[in-house]
């Protein structure tokens, strides 16, 4: 079974909700602290993280390894498609990038979080344009306080 996110940090990374993004209207960064918020604000990240289990989770195959965790998928998804990133720039975005390395709960130094195109190739599509479009709605209703979040 797929898992929301990893509970127990690696040794030295920063809490998600302790990130500082700069705030800025440069795509990357408002997406961070889009995310940020996100996975900080209870009613919006839980009814999130039901519709990905639901959509996600059944289509695992029992094949003995332990799959991408929902938030990776959900953080990298948003990224190529926020992005317009081919799947290689992703893969170069995911492996090298610190802030998103931290977004996914890994430190700077962190050389175990890796992820292989074919695991991208393989997760990514799994948020469907009908999952997004659910995600859009739950997010969009709490606009006003992300907007906020955004741009002050």
């Amino acid at each position: 079974m797929r898992k929301r996110f990893e509970v127990q940090l690696a040794l030295g990374a920063v809490p998600i909700e302790k990130l500082d993004f700069p705030t800025t209207r440069e795509v990357t960064s408002a997406i961070m602290k889009s995310l940020q918020w996100i996975f900080i604000t209870p009613e919006v990240n839980q009814g999130i993280f039901e519709l990905l289990e639901t959509a996600i989770t059944p289509k695992q195959k029992k094949l003995g390894r332990k799959g991408m965790d929902l938030w990776t998928i959900l953080v990298l998804g948003v990224f190529r498609l926020g992005r317009n990133f081919s799947y290689d720039e992703l893969h170069d975005m995911a492996n090298n990038h610190t802030q998103i390395k931290q977004l996914l709960g890994a430190t700077h130094l962190d050389t175990e979080l890796k992820f292989s195109l074919t695991a991208l190739k393989e997760n990514i599509p799994l948020l469907t344009e009908d999952l997004l479009a659910q995600i859009n709605h739950i997010v969009a209703s709490h606009g006003v306080t992300a907007r906020n979040l955004l741009f002050g």
